[in-house]
């Protein structure tokens, strides 16, 4: 597949990233991030990747995109820079709930729809291995924020339920720890089902998805 954007931030809102850490991420303002974007944008164009969208911001929670988004398109050479808009669906470690945080989803995906902009749900993750919370999450942003593309966090982990599929990391190899979560069968109801380009349907309850 051609890589068609590039996301240079990791939650940087969230104030966790603190030396010495194990996890990618780095806190930046919103000034930081407008002008790392400019730069950024620059750089792809003189290196003729002028195609190539810059994702911004990969918040941890739909609030703080919402507000991250509403500085930086209060600059005029950062939000001309922006392709896309790119946001995490947890609540600290969380899934992020409607019920608990109702029309903020929506609030990311009005405020995507004026700027022209594609909405990804870049990262969700859990440790729950029945699925259920997997589905939850998937239906509810899929019904509210509408994005065009849903991304799970890592679909093999070392011994870790945050995989669909658990497996031993060797230096020489990979093996399958054992059999796969029934969570990966859940997820494969979306994926085997929805395919890339499918138009989804409208309902009027965020427990049903119809496409086609």
């Amino acid at each position: 597949w051609p890589v068609v954007s590039v996301a240079p931030f990791n939650e940087p809102s969230a104030g966790w990233w603190r030396f010495p850490h194990d996890q990618e991420g780095c806190n930046l303002n919103t000034d930081q991030q407008a002008d790392i974007i400019v730069k950024l944008r620059q750089e792809l164009d003189q290196k003729g990747l002028s195609d190539v969208r810059i994702a911004a911001s990969d918040e941890n929670q739909f609030d703080t995109a919402v507000n991250t988004w509403e500085a930086l398109r209060s600059n005029p050479l950062a939000k001309r820079c922006v392709g896309q808009l790119n946001v995490h669906a947890y609540k600290g470690l969380d899934a992020w709930r409607e019920a608990s945080n109702p029309g903020v989803r929506a609030a990311l995906r009005r405020l995507a729809s004026e700027d022209g902009l594609p909405v990804w749900m870049s990262e969700h993750g859990n440790g729950e291995e029945s699925g259920l919370e997997l589905a939850q999450t998937i239906l509810e942003d899929l019904h509210f924020l509408r994005p065009r593309a849903w991304c799970y966090w890592q679909l093999v982990e070392h011994h870790c339920t945050w995989g669909v599929v658990e497996a031993d990391f060797k230096q020489e190899h990979v093996t399958a720890a054992m059999l796969p979560h029934p969570k990966y069968y859940v997820f494969a109801h979306f994926t085997r089902f929805v395919r890339p380009g499918f138009h989804i349907l409208r309902s009027t309850s965020p427990w049903v998805l119809a496409a086609y």
